[in-house]
């Protein structure tokens, strides 16, 4: 069982797209106006139309993040192990490191507060730095990682994309609750983005798809 290889040219285009957004949002938000033009405004519009979001926000930003990440890290860690032994250990140290080590690492680094209740309702209190949102980075690399594999196994069926639906939920959760700006959501998605892609290339090849 050998492990995806890297190809050249296109398959490389997807990381080094995703790896420069990265850094020029980062530079942009670690040196630029904080917060960023119309991230006020933008949360405070979507907020006066989400009363009716509230409680399900509340319940999305529990479920997700840092903390069920690693629950679901934990649950899929069996099934990796039982069909590819110890190479599954690369993809799932890499979703480890990612969630507990880059993802405090970065907020550190950043330092960037985040919203305050002088500019938008802040509904829920969290401690750590803004940027990126710990909760994206955590969302996007399970729900991605998983619908990628999914996708593996029964390549034409739409099922799988149902658990991307949680990215977006968890974005528009956070915005909802005042707890993010939008370019941390986009900064922690782009991390989670960039960690699925290197899970999926150190995925044992070919077995996927033959699941029984």
């Amino acid at each position: 069982m050998r492990f995806a290889e890297l190809a050249p040219g296109r398959d490389l285009a997807l990381p080094a797209v995703l790896t420069a957004t990265l850094l020029a949002l980062t530079l942009v938000v670690a040196l630029g106006p904080d917060p960023l033009p119309g991230e006020v405004a933008s949360i405070r519009t979507l907020q006066s139309r989400s009363g009716w979001a509230r409680d399900s926000a509340d319940l999305i930003r529990r479920v997700t993040g840092t903390g069920g990440a690693i629950v679901a890290i934990a649950l899929v860690s069996p099934f990796l192990l039982s069909r590819y032994r110890w190479r599954a250990l690369t993809p799932l140290a890499i979703a480890l490191v990612t969630v507990l080590v880059i993802q405090p690492a970065f907020k550190e680094l950043i330092d960037r507060a985040r919203p305050a209740e002088t500019q938008v309702e802040v509904l829920a209190v969290w401690t750590s730095k803004a940027y990126p949102s710990g909760h994206a980075i955590g969302t996007t690399t399970v729900a991605a990682y998983l619908t990628w594999l999914c996708r593996r196994r029964w390549p034409h069926s739409w099922v799988p994309f149902i658990l991307l639906l949680l990215i977006p939920a968890t974005v528009l959760s956070s915005l909802v609750q005042g707890v993010h700006w939008p370019s941390d959501l986009l900064g922690g998605m782009l991390v989670g983005g960039l960690a699925v892609w290197l899970m999926a290339r150190t995925t044992p090849a070919g077995s996927v798809s033959s699941w029984s």
